[in-house]
């Protein structure tokens, strides 16, 4: 749901769409802090941890891995300018009159 509004962010700042995207994906894959989270967390649930059991350790785990992707992604994806013939979301793209 929040990849074609970090696409189309992406776009607008005119930086490649790949860091954008990873931190995204990244993020959204480390949510700890509730039972609900993950399959392995509701389960875990069953065997006695309470709501706050989660919101303690799963907070901090949640935000040392925002941390890291914070660290990470632009190192291995960096957030290089746009080639100016990628066109943007709503606009058409410009063609080349050499290839025509």
């Amino acid at each position: 749901m929040l990849a074609p509004i970090a696409l189309f962010l992406s776009q607008q700042m005119g930086v490649s769409p790949y860091p954008m995207m990873m931190a995204l994906a990244a993020t959204c894959a480390a949510g700890f802090a509730t039972p609900v989270a993950t399959p392995p967390n509701t389960l875990v649930l069953t065997a006695g941890y309470r709501f706050t059991d989660y919101l303690v350790v799963g907070g901090l785990l949640t935000a040392i891995s925002y941390d890291v992707v914070i660290l990470l992604v632009p190192l291995i994806w960096p957030f290089q300018p746009l080639p100016p013939s990628y066109g943007i979301i709503g606009e058409p793209r410009r063609r080349s009159c050499a290839n025509s």
